[in-house]
């Protein structure tokens, strides 16, 4: 039996478990074991084994202290999702960075340090660094 569309498992409604009942290779067990097999495989592992197949959705966040996306050791360093199209890196439970579709704008200032326009100038600045970086390597 899957999962709901909220991610609860419910056990298989036939599964007649009876107090001192002889388990039987063609009885309740199989199926049941089986189909706890096969939604413990589908589950993401916290060890970072296997991998995603879908999206994976985050909690948006109760607010800045509470980024959706934090780290356990430093829970009030992430990202949420502050609005609709609009997310920021937190870092000491403050906006630091807000990104939406038109650009991303340092906060909280709110003065853009990148835009559309910028991302060339990036990109070129970077491949700059490794031919650098790559010259200095073989010198």
């Amino acid at each position: 039996m899957p999962r709901d569309s909220s991610g609860s498992y419910t056990l298989p409604p036939s599964n007649p478990v009876v107090t001192q009942t002889p388990i039987l290779a063609n009885g309740w067990a199989n199926p049941t074991l089986t189909d706890l097999a096969t939604e413990v495989t589908n589950s993401l592992d916290r060890s970072g084994r296997g991998g995603m197949t879908g999206p994976l959705s985050i909690y948006d966040g109760a607010g800045v202290g509470v980024p959706g996306l934090r780290f356990i050791a430093d829970q009030d360093n992430g990202i949420r999702r502050a609005a609709i199209d609009d997310w920021r890196l937190v870092a000491g439970g403050v906006d630091v960075v807000q990104v939406t579709a038109t650009g991303i704008n340092q906060l909280p200032s709110g003065s853009p340090f990148v835009s559309a326009v910028d991302v060339e100038a990036i990109a070129l600045a970077i491949a700059t660094a490794e031919a650098v970086t790559y010259a200095v390597a073989l010198g």
